[in-house]
């Protein structure tokens, strides 16, 4: 559950990578940062990344964060409600997916309380974004537990980057209306700030058996970035965001007098980091974060308790490269979460308050066997938590490069630590009709889960404008989290779990980018996933993941000031909640009439009226279906 930062000087070295696509990294040596925690060539990387830029981000028509992800290759994305969704990679897939770890320039916004990530709280704009880099397969060994099946990272732009106005404004059948501002400025010659604001409400979502929805949310989220240049070999960033919310949601618990309740979320944060870079090339990063969680949920329905959870985070980490064939990194940091919970007649934590600290360090060796052909990556994450105690998570990578050629391969260990809701709390419920009460019996020892992975990776470039990049993976999971046993006494229906299931994915991604002309530009994924599990219940059974997913992405620019889009998505059914395969078309058409102005329409789901894409949620939401969406939207910067 902790990580460390990212290296984030080399924001100096990408300030032009958000308008390049795929193929253009690889041809123009861009960094990425999230493989190595230090900037690498993105070809370089000896695990499967992959980067969505700016443009791509723009281009796909999406209006969050959890939609753009359908781009990548082996993210598994489906929509709950209006809402809630289930983001995953190589399988697992839930509102609870608990092996995967998200990043906001640096901040984790991995729940503490349930091992997920609450996408619908976490509204960065999306002008902003500078880039979203993707790693598919273990992380563990540079960013910790829970980054068992991934990494996103997120990262916006330098504040010298937005240094203009901008206004966005759209209406919508689903996206009923939604908005943001933003303006840049200078503080002196060589430091810089931004201010943004954004607000949103989304329709309910489409009804399965024609009852009333009820999920409707609305919100807003207001922010700053300031970058100040300290010295020439040191830089300040200063950011921060607070967000507030409003949801709805219809629940089939038997025990609660009202079936739908109204929760206001609300998150803010601070965040400032240090950054140095020495004379002979080394780098120092120093970052501290204070991140507040808090829920305030409907007393006249009290389904979910009221709670806060507040993060403490300190990280530093060191760059060395004065050592000949050997490039090394290394970090050490502290978290501190404290949280507080009220009981309702639904769900309680036990104890009520708690804090929870969590220390990690990790180093790092990229050893030059073969100068520019051979290289050996070894590295470890060490960590101690309160849950489990001390974990070791290790990875050995080794990578070949030639002829515009990579080849990598690697074996690591990772591991996720329990939650807070695996670790003392109970939910009430009805069973078969009659008003129970299942109380989430834990394991009496508390065990993290535990993953071997072994995975292999192949890039070519065949030329300016063509790349094409494979990836395979094969997974080996211990002692996951499952239900073994239900007991019936009395009134009292008892769930006991226990860290003893196994399971053993498979797969593989492959992708093509291909600049066609000058004006057409063609993406081209698949991704195939196979499984097998000893597991039942909670939410670690693998048949809740498509098997195969493709995505067709075409950009067409034409008479200079025209731009098109269309997004083809083919996903396989979902055993585990019968959800049938579908295909959903995306259009986007754009008219730029001057500078810094565009006018666009864009259609989601447009050849089907109404599909489900997932049939799960944490308290027995009710499920709704992804009805089709059309908006338009205006974009003026100046």
């Amino acid at each position: 559950m902790f990580i460390s930062l990212p290296l984030f000087a080399e924001e100096r070295f990408v300030e032009q990578l958000s308008q390049l696509n795929l193929e253009e990294l690889m041809q123009l040596d861009v960094v990425v940062t999230s493989a190595a925690k230090k900037p690498q060539k993105l070809a370089d990387a000896a695990s499967a990344i992959y980067v969505l830029t700016n443009n791509d981000i723009r281009r796909s028509g999406a209006t969050s964060l959890p939609e753009v992800l359908r781009l990548v290759p082996g993210v598994q994305v489906a929509r709950i409600n209006a809402h809630k969704w289930a983001v995953s990679v190589r399988g697992f897939s839930s509102q609870v997916s608990s092996k995967l770890q998200v990043l906001i320039d640096g901040r984790s916004i991995y729940s503490h309380l349930s091992a997920n990530v609450i996408w619908d709280i976490n509204n960065p704009m999306l002008e902003d974004i500078d880039r979203i880099e993707v790693i598919r397969g273990s992380g563990a060994s540079l960013w910790g537990a829970n980054a068992m099946n991934g990494v996103i990272n997120i990262i916006t732009k330098h504040s010298k980057e937005t240094q203009s106005n901008l206004l966005v404004g759209g209406a919508g059948n689903e996206e009923k209306l939604f908005g943001s501002i933003r303006h840049g400025g200078k503080i002196t010659e060589d430091s810089f700030y931004r201010l943004y604001f954004k607000s949103f409400e989304h329709d309910n979502g489409g009804s399965i058996n024609g009852a009333e929805t009820n999920d409707l949310s609305r919100g807003f989220q207001g922010g700053f970035r300031s970058d100040i240049k300290l010295t020439d070999q040191d830089e300040l960033t200063l950011q921060g965001d607070y967000f507030e919310g409003e949801e709805e949601e219809n629940l089939t618990a038997e025990s609660l007098p009202k079936k739908s309740i109204d929760t206001k979320p609300k998150q803010y944060n601070i965040l400032g980091r240090w950054q140095h870079t020495s004379a002979q090339g080394n780098k120092l990063a120093l970052q501290f974060y204070f991140n507040r969680e808090q829920w305030d949920n409907d007393i006249s329905s009290p389904a979910l308790p009221d709670f806060y959870i507040d993060t403490y985070d300190i990280d530093f980490q060191h760059n060395l490269n004065t050592f000949e064939h050997h490039d090394i990194t290394w970090g050490l940091g502290y978290r501190l979460i404290s949280d507080s919970y009220n009981d309702t007649p639904l769900a309680k934590n036990r104890p009520r308050h708690r804090k929870i600290p969590l220390y990690s360090g990790f180093i790092q060796d990229e050893i030059a066997l073969i100068p520019n052909f051979w290289r050996l990556i070894i590295g470890s994450k060490f960590e101690h938590n309160d849950y489990t105690g001390f974990e070791i998570q290790p990875t050995i990578r080794t990578i070949l490069s030639w002829d515009n050629q990579t080849f990598w391969a690697a074996i690591s260990r990772s591991t996720r630590t329990p939650s807070r809701t695996e670790d003392g709390s109970s939910f009430s419920d009805g069973i078969a009709g009659t008003s129970l009460t299942s109380n989430f019996i834990n394991a009496s020892e508390l065990k993290s889960e535990e993953l071997v992975s072994f995975e292999m990776g192949y890039r070519f470039k065949y030329s300016a404008s063509l790349s094409f990049d494979f990836s395979a993976y094969y997974n080996d999971y211990d002692r996951l989290l499952e239900i073994k046993s239900t007991t019936l006494n009395g009134s009292t229906y008892t769930t006991d779990t226990s860290f003893t299931g196994d399971a053993t994915v498979m797969g593989f991604e492959t992708n093509m980018d291909w600049r066609a002309t000058d004006s057409v530009t063609i993406k081209l994924s698949y991704s195939y996933l196979d499984d097998s599990s000893t597991v039942s219940g909670v939410s670690n059974n693998t048949e809740a993941a498509p098997h195969h997913q493709a995505t067709l992405f075409t950009s067409y620019d034409f008479f200079n000031q025209w731009e098109f889009d269309f997004i083809t998505r083919a996903v396989d059914q979902i055993d585990q909640y019968d959800i049938d395969a579908y295909i959903a078309i995306d259009i986007r058409l754009a008219y730029q009439p001057i500078a810094g102005l565009e006018l666009s329409v864009a259609g989601q789901n447009l050849f089907d009226s109404h599909h489900s894409e997932f049939g799960e949620s944490t308290i027995e939401t009710t499920p709704t279906e992804v009805e089709r969406s059309i908006y338009g939207k205006i974009s003026w910067q100046f």
